[in-house]
C-alpha cells in the first residue's frame, strides 16, 4: 500500500482478476524504479483494463493497443 501511495494510484481503480493485479503491481514497481517509457505497445488489449492503468501510470507515454481476437467485445 505504501508503494501505491508514493505514486498516487489507488488500487481500487483497477479491480480485476489475479493476473491483472500482478500486472498492476509489476508496472507500479517499474515506475518506482524510474522507468519512463515514451511509447507502450500492448498486444491483446481485450477490455482495456491494462491499457487504463498503463496510461495512468505512464501518463507521458503514448499507449498503442492491438487486439485481433475474434471474440473481442465491440
Amino acid at each position: 500500500q505504501q508503494v501505491l501511495t508514493k505514486i498516487s494510484i489507488s488500487p481500487e481503480s483497477f479491480a480485476g482478476n489475479d493476473q491483472q493485479s500482478f500486472n498492476y503491481y509489476y508496472f507500479c514497481f517499474l515506475k518506482l524504479t524510474g522507468f519512463r517509457p515514451r511509447n507502450i505497445l500492448e498486444i491483446g488489449a481485450y477490455h482495456g483494463a491494462t491499457t487504463k492503468y498503463l496510461a495512468t501510470l505512464f501518463d507521458e507515454a503514448k499507449v498503442f493497443t492491438f487486439e485481433i481476437s475474434s471474440d473481442h467485445p465491440r
